[in-house]
């Protein structure tokens, strides 16, 4: 194992690791604070690099994850605190970063071929990454087998997206650059349903069968769904609300939809 002490911001490491942070080098991904990098060190990711700064290891929790890191053999390079602050995405950072591989892209025959019935979802555009963030953790809350992104959607493996994950980004099979056509091809093939989720459609999401294999489609808060995907749904469902609301968080859409898919499972 490789230590070191970094004092200076513009340590070879330290630049390297803002390459990763600012998506400049996208081989790798940027894990930051005490809980997620507790959560990557869980998960099957390959952690390549630690950097910490000077007081991390003097709280226990932060004690346990640094031996865990040393018994992996991984490289740890201990920052003094304005060093550490020039590679932090965060305002008040934890003092521990970790570098590790970019997760491989799930196949999307493979997210098709879980035990049935299957729950995917596939999410059109979703540019906000803290948004997309949350919307993994309630997916992989809600038991799906998986999810799909469309070209132009945010990477979820971002600081922010990762954070707001919570490490879901980590355990999830995600598919990323699919368009709609290979996922409506897959999904007739399979004899999966698709369902988009939009405010102008007349079923209600509770009256849908969630019950069998179903792709919900959901989409950015901004611009929802174009009509050419809604279209290529076999349904369109929307969520009952009161007049004069134009639309919910996309993560609380989400999360009632795929909930409703496991209360009719559970019944």
């Amino acid at each position: 194992m490789k230590s070191e002490v970094i004092s200076s911001k513009d340590n070879a490491r330290l630049k390297a690791a803002r390459q990763v942070r600012d998506g400049r080098d996208r081989s790798m991904v940027f894990v930051e604070g005490l809980r997620l990098a507790d959560e990557a060190l869980r998960s099957k990711l390959a952690v390549r690099e630690c950097f910490v700064t000077e007081k991390f290891g003097e709280s226990p929790q932060g004690s346990e994850v640094l031996e865990i890191i040393q018994d992996r053999g991984i490289s740890i390079s201990t920052c003094s605190e304005a060093a550490f602050r020039s590679v932090a995405d965060t305002t008040n950072p934890q003092g521990i970063v970790l570098l590790a591989d970019r997760p491989a892209d799930a196949e999307l025959e493979l997210l098709f071929s879980f035990t049935k019935p299957l729950l995917l979802v596939y999410c059109f555009e979703i540019n906000n990454p803290s948004n997309l963030g949350a919307l993994l953790r309630t997916i992989e809350a809600a038991g799906a087998s998986g999810v799909i992104l469309s070209p132009n959607s945010t990477d979820p493996f971002t600081p922010k997206a990762l954070r707001a994950s919570m490490g879901a980004a980590f355990r999830l099979p995600i598919a990323t650059g699919v368009e709609i056509a290979a996922v409506k091809a897959l999904s007739d093939e399979n004899r999966v349903n698709t369902l988009a989720a939009a405010a102008e459609a007349r079923e209600y999401h509770f009256n849908a069968d969630l019950k069998e294999s179903v792709l919900i489609v959901l989409g950015g808060e901004a611009n929802g769904l174009p009509a050419q995907v809604i279209e290529t749904c076999d349904l369109q469902i929307r969520i009952p609300m009161q007049s004069g609301v134009e639309s919910l968080n996309l993560t609380v859409s989400g999360a009632i939809i795929l909930y409703e898919a496991v209360r009719q499972r559970m019944s």
